[in-house]
């Protein structure tokens, strides 16, 4: 059925959008508040705010990327204007953030050998271009074993017949302090989802740190709505769901100083002062699941798990705290390595790298020349383990 569109907002967001429209419908006209312009777009008409009432469209979209601006839009055409509240869709507020989905749906998978799971440390290290094998890194700020467990089922279930030549998978776990960590227990679970984290509650109903549900707390954050309405409109509107907003990790040149401050944000984190043994029960057993269900759909997986160095003062101050969790955390890898034929590239020994402060966008991240250099680093590695087995 072809619609008539009306599109608000002449910013950054406007030609993505313009582009997931299916081309069977008609941009009729164009609106913003700040300009006095008769024609925009190819010489479509441009409205004024108090005559797009008089114009007869099916729907209005907000084209505003930041979503809290997009909805306070959305309410001026709606309790200002007198425009229809189910003719105005606010398209960022509603778009699909989940990046392991985007991603799949815009990469040619066929070609796929390997895919990454891990958070931002492993965003920024492990680098897709630059390993001679085709990866697609699912890799997500604050993502934990839970979620990066969902992510594999999911890909699984949507993609598997597309995906039948892949031969890696990539776990990143952080830190010595991977298996104290619940993602949905933190305060971290929001900016989890709002960088293309997948929709799951998990364990948020014992969350302390807020008080309102994970819908709630996201529009009141970010003024995003991880609960989709529109859905039926969504598809007869655009070609693809939305976008998500993905880290920039293939632009990050600046880098620290030899003498930079420490960061105490994982000195002094709940997860390592504090021991959660429901929370260490659980991440086994998601991992034993998660490592389960890759050799169920293909016995034949080579299974990675690695470990990424921060700047070496970082590793030097966290060595001491972080002592019993590691030899804890080693015991658990080696028992996993054991039983199911794992391999372990631990790169914290790579002093090539974590002593490079020009590696290095902050005291934990990588900017990319590091990640350029440990990327280098593991498709080394990469080679080795299919020249031995």
């Amino acid at each position: 059925m072809k619609m008539r569109i009306m599109l608000y907002g002449l910013g950054r967001g406007l030609e993505s959008v313009k582009k997931k429209l299916k081309t069977e419908h008609k941009i009729i006209g164009y609106a913003d508040s700040f300009a006095k312009i008769k024609k925009y777009g190819g010489g479509v008409n441009f409205y004024e705010l108090n005559k797009i009432k008089e114009i007869e469209f099916d729907y209005l979209i907000v084209t505003i990327q930041n979503c809290k601006e997009a909805w306070k839009v959305r309410n001026m055409l709606v309790n200002n204007y007198g425009i229809n509240s189910e003719k105005v869709i606010p398209f960022y507020v509603y778009a699909n953030r989940e990046l392991w989905d985007i991603k799949m749906r815009t990469y040619d998978l066929e070609e796929i050998r390997g895919l990454i799971f891990g958070n931002s440390n492993a965003a920024y290290a492990f680098l897709e271009k630059e390993l001679s094998t085709p990866f697609v890194n699912f890799s997500v700020p604050s993502q934990d074993l839970y979620y990066e467990y969902q992510v594999f089922c999911k890909c699984i279930r949507k993609y598997s017949k597309l995906l039948k030549n892949l031969e890696y998978i990539i776990i990143d776990l952080y830190d010595y302090i991977e298996f104290n960590a619940d993602c949905s227990l933190s305060s971290n679970i929001l900016n989890y989802m709002y960088y293309g984290g997948i929709y799951s509650e998990h364990n948020f109903s014992k969350n302390n740190n807020f008080k309102n549900s994970l819908n709630q707390e996201m529009f009141m954050r970010y003024g995003i709505f991880l609960k989709k309405d529109f859905r039926n409109v969504w598809k007869e509107l655009f070609a693809e769901e939305g976008s998500v907003l993905t880290l920039e990790v293939e632009n990050r040149w600046t880098h620290i100083e030899i003498n930079e401050p420490l960061s105490t944000e994982l000195l002094n984190g709940s997860i390592v002062k504090n021991r959660y043994d429901s929370t260490i029960n659980e991440n086994k057993i998601i991992l034993d699941n998660f490592i389960r269900e890759i050799r169920k759909w293909n016995p034949h997986m080579k299974i990675i798990l690695t470990l990424i160095p921060r700047y070496i003062t970082m590793e030097r101050i966290t060595e001491q705290i972080l002592l019993s969790w590691k030899i804890e955390f080693l015991n658990i890898v080696k028992g996993f390595c054991d039983q199911y034929n794992l391999y372990f590239f631990n790169y914290k020994y790579k002093k090539e790298i974590s002593e490079n402060h020009i590696f290095y966008a902050d005291i934990q991240h990588m900017n990319t020349i590091g990640g350029k250099a440990l990327s280098a680093i593991l498709d080394e590695d990469l080679k080795k383990i299919d020249i031995s087995s």
